[in-house]
């Protein structure tokens, strides 16, 4: 009897959570129906309307754009401040927000693009706290994502080495993951190479291996004994470690007294050259 109790109930229990799970698809496939008219509304909008412009003040500072970049990307608050028809876009609409970061915004919806790797920390928190007020979820999520690893992006030298019109090594950012040593940078006397980073790190130690890519124009030790310092203002400069005899012929590890930086910069007093660099920062 106990038994036969069990199943019946066990049968109640299975049969109440089928129901709970054709109602989850039911709510589900009326939400997908609703958002795909959304979608189609404001398809059908941006066909019409699409060229026409729409003024805002931001905090008083005036920006002009077309509605077809509001539309761009959709499930941002513009996206659903158009089609939701509660805003009047021959008037001017106001926000108060930080104006500095607006155009940067419009430039997004417009191109779904932007270069992020010139801006300082503070700059890219406040962007991404933009971004998420207006909700534009995928700026915010590279946002987050770009800071997360650290990542060289640019690079300053003193001048490339030639000789007899002949110039050492390929000068290019990206060959520097080429383990090979053929290709990379070779800075003239007195060489000195400034790598900017995409963040503010505490960086702790770099692999580096030097330019064995021609022989008969330039010496694979170039660059031993070479300051490595670091900084985040490129004004104060810390010495934190030097690059060690050998590493022209095999790729080193420098071990580096642990220091905050955005920049990081091989310094000699005469030529150094660069084949492979890598920077590692300590996990936050």
């Amino acid at each position: 009897e106990n038994l036969k109790d069990e199943i019946i109930l066990n049968k109640e229990k299975l049969d109440k959570m089928e129901k709970d799970l054709e109602d989850q698809i039911q709510s589900l496939s009326e939400k997908e129906k609703h958002y795909q008219e959304l979608c189609n509304k404001a398809d059908e909008f941006k066909a019409k309307h699409g060229e026409d412009l729409v003024n805002f003040n931001i905090s008083g500072r005036k920006f002009t754009t077309k509605v077809k970049t509001l539309l761009n990307i959709r499930d941002t608050l513009f996206y659903h401040m158009i089609i939701s028809g509660d805003f009047d876009l021959t008037k001017i609409i106001e926000f108060d927000r930080n104006p500095k970061f607006f155009l940067m915004l419009l430039d997004y919806l417009r191109f779904r693009n932007l270069d992020i790797r010139r801006l300082n920390k503070e700059d890219k928190a406040d962007l991404r706290f933009e971004a998420q007020y207006f909700e534009i979820a995928e700026l915010s999520n590279q946002l987050g994502e770009f800071n997360a690893k650290l990542e060289i992006v640019e690079f300053e030298y003193s001048g490339k080495y030639a000789y007899k019109e002949k110039v050492a090594g390929t000068g290019r950012l990206e060959d520097l993951t080429d383990k090979s040593l053929k290709k990379g940078i070779c800075a003239n006397s007195p060489g000195w190479i400034l790598f900017h980073l995409n963040d503010e790190f505490t960086v702790k130690e770099v692999d580096v291996g030097g330019f064995c890519g021609n022989a008969s124009l330039w010496n694979s030790a170039n660059g031993e004994g070479a300051t490595i310092q670091t900084s985040v203002d490129k004004v104060n400069w810390k010495t934190v470690g030097a690059i060690p005899s050998g590493f022209g012929s095999e790729i080193k590890t420098c071990f580096l007294t642990k220091s905050h930086a955005k920049y990081v910069k091989f310094t000699s007093t005469t030529y150094v050259g660069i084949g492979y660099l890598s920077i590692r920062a300590e996990s936050t």
